[in-house]
């Protein structure tokens, strides 16, 4: 049957993912929750390569973070300032705006990493970390 896929927020709440339809729901149940920080979820199959995204407002940041490394930021309007908080695992954090990405395009490279068992989204910008 293979390894399990689950998405969590590095705290309390787990979900288990068993096909694209149990995401699909996951991801627009989460879209719809409003935080102030934004809270850090993660996609992750077994021990594997892991994808985080932020849950909480309009935009989120992608970040890969491959078992082996190189680890990779999203790239959303390079010329962005400022920064976003976000909560990761009870640990406040600051991230930027410039690799923040619409909650639409963000969802489809988050559903791209579960159909590809974990590979780097192509449908979107990365920069090195």
């Amino acid at each position: 049957m293979g390894t399990s896929w689950t998405i969590d927020n590095l705290l309390q709440e787990s979900y288990e993912i068993s096909s694209r339809s149990d995401l699909e729901k996951i991801l627009d149940r989460l879209a719809g929750k409003r935080c102030d920080p934004m809270v850090v979820y993660r996609l992750v199959k077994g021990k594997g390569d892991e994808l985080y995204f932020g849950v909480g407002g309009p935009e989120t940041r992608l970040d890969h973070s491959p078992v082996n490394g190189p680890y990779y930021a999203s790239i959303g309007d390079s010329g962005r300032q400022g920064e976003v908080i976000y909560s990761s695992g009870g640990e406040i954090t600051e991230e930027p705006l410039r690799n923040h990405l619409p909650w639409a395009v963000a969802r489809e490279a988050i559903l791209e990493f579960y159909d590809t068992g974990g590979k780097l989204p192509s449908r979107i910008l990365w920069e090195e970390i």
